[in-house]
């Protein structure tokens, strides 16, 4: 299978692109998604479907995934549409599951044909990186009460807040607030008039129209600007996303009509997505952002461990001045057990999805193989008697925490990251010898949300311990967790969930409203209701 496959099967594709109204095509993929969430009821009225589409089963060969809906937006954004010469030209009507059915399945061999040729370049197995990335984050969901709670905190800092409404002109709780609202009545409908009030629960006509201006395109522009994100080429499989910025996109003469074809990402552009709001931030806001993380990583540990128990970072002095100890000292039986680095930094497009990640986003790689080198370094220091003097478990564990899910499904990035770390500190920091380098694990920050929802404190450090394992390295944690401590789990509800309140001031305001917490929250199924 070559290039004149792959050719073949994006022209098919792109034929069914190009004869499908781009405002019927996002209502045909709304629809399907909604079907196949847990109020199907109201896709019925624009849709014709057999009774087994209705499924929320991954698994089932009715299952339209969301990943490729997602692709199959942004290729209709650069798919030239053809004009109709006559009234007998074909068109694709995308109102029955067997049109999404004939795409889903065009769009499949184009991505089955270029993945063929991309694997007789690169090892199958850093093929699961990329797919995970594209695959996991749609499969755990993004209306979650952890995501909102966890960006709110994390980005509710005084200059993170002063800097968001000096770019967008209007305050960061309103902008997330306004997002929860306006993706609610979304996910009820597939169309929305910009002129609709949302007054009834405090948001003013200025707001949602500022909030319109950040979180939407007219169509037009929408085009040209997933032209523009699209064209540098790769797997169509892996192209950036124009949803991720503007999950909405406006129809009609006077761009008043919205769709959001996949509507919960309009509540992920209000909780990861501010990172587009504040990505040129000065640094003493992004440093900001990586203090705030490392205190909730602090307080989800405390959630398994004793308050005393978890140790945040201190300065101590050395022969070249101030030194920082690492972010968090997890400590057990009065030793430190685990050694914590905590990661703001946001993923690059090519960190995510680039052919080589580690050479293409290495700037990004690089604050990993420091992180390591910093947990190395600060257990030398110990040693020497540079760093206070404390005890360390005999299987003491280094882990290095991050925002994005670096690293997730990929086994030798992890070890070219460790690798990379050994070589530099053999250069650098001749003080640090091998009794010093302690195995490291990684995990993103979800990933630890759902491990410290099934486990004890003894599991979790073993988690820690057996995820920097030759076997088990490059697992996802909570995975690991399961297989070294066999079920059943009870898993406990987010720890937060009575926080939410404190650092999204609006929730409780809403939550009187309408009698109820406006989400109902599920550790053990992490897709939140939809019933908003």
């Amino acid at each position: 299978m070559g290039q004149a496959s792959i050719g073949l099967h994006k022209r098919r594709f792109a034929n069914y692109l190009s004869i499908a109204e781009d405002s019927d095509l996002f209502r045909l993929v709304w629809a399907i998604f909604t079907l196949q969430s847990d109020r199907p009821e109201r896709a019925l009225d624009y849709l014709d479907f057999p009774n087994e589409a209705i499924t929320t089963d991954h698994g089932s060969r009715y299952f339209a995934h969301r990943w490729k809906l997602e692709t199959i937006i942004n290729e209709s954004l650069v798919t030239p549409k053809k004009p109709p010469t006559s009234s007998y030209d074909r068109k694709l009507t995308c109102s029955s599951y067997n049109d999404i059915a004939a795409l889903l399945n065009a769009l499949g061999k184009v991505e089955n044909a270029e993945a063929g040729v991309s694997l007789q370049q690169i090892n199958v197995l850093d093929e699961l990186h990329r797919l995970a990335q594209r695959q996991f984050e749609w499969q755990r969901g993004f209306l979650l009460l952890s995501n909102l709670y966890r960006s709110s905190f994390i980005y509710g800092g005084s200059l993170a807040r002063s800097e968001f409404e000096r770019i967008r002109q209007m305050s960061l709780d309103t902008f997330v607030q306004a997002c929860f609202s306006v993706g609610a009545s979304l996910t009820t409908r597939p169309f929305l008039d910009k002129e609709t009030s949302f007054e009834i629960i405090g948001l003013s006509r200025e707001a949602i129209a500022q909030t319109w201006q950040i979180i939407s395109l007219p169509i037009e522009q929408a085009r040209s600007q997933a032209i523009e994100l699209r064209s540098k080429g790769g797997q169509i499989a892996y192209r950036p996303s124009l949803l991720r910025k503007f999950p909405c996109i406006a129809f009609g003469s006077s761009h008043n009509i919205v769709i959001a074809p996949l509507p919960t990402l309009v509540m992920l552009r209000s909780t990861a997505g501010i990172f587009y709001d504040l990505v040129t931030a000065h640094t003493a806001t992004r440093n900001e952002i990586g203090g705030r993380f490392e205190i909730y990583v602090a307080d989800l540990l405390r959630t398994i461990f004793s308050h005393n128990d978890i140790r945040r970072s201190f300065k101590y002095n050395s022969k070249n001045g101030e030194v920082d100890s690492p972010d968090i000292s997890v400590v057990q039986n009065n030793k430190i057990a685990a050694i914590v680095e905590c990661k703001a930094l946001k993923m690059t497009f090519e960190a995510r999805f680039g052919d080589y990640p580690l050479r293409d986003a290495k700037s990004r790689y690089d604050e990993l193989v420091r992180g390591v080198i910093q947990i190395w370094k600060y257990r030398a220091h110990v040693r020497l008697g540079i760093a206070p003097v404390v005890a360390f478990s005999e299987n003491a564990i280094g882990l290095i925490v991050t925002l994005d899910s670096w690293l997730m499904m990929s086994k030798s990035m992890q070890q070219q990251i460790v690798k990379q770390a050994r070589l530099e500190s053999v250069e650098k920091f001749p003080m640090i010898n091998e009794v010093d380098r302690i195995s490291v694990s990684f995990c993103p920050i979800d990933d630890l949300e759902i491990l410290c929802a099934r486990a004890t404190p003894s599991s979790l450090i073993d988690t820690f311990v057996q995820a920097a394992s030759e076997q088990l390295i490059g697992w996802m944690l909570w995975n690991v967790h399961d297989e070294i401590a066999p079920g059943p789990h009870t898993n406990k509800p987010y720890p937060f969930r009575d926080r939410v309140a404190e650092v999204v001031p609006w929730w409780g305001q809403m939550a009187s409203r309408m009698g109820r917490n406006p989400v109902t929250f599920d550790l053990e199924n992490p897709q939140a209701s939809s019933d908003l």
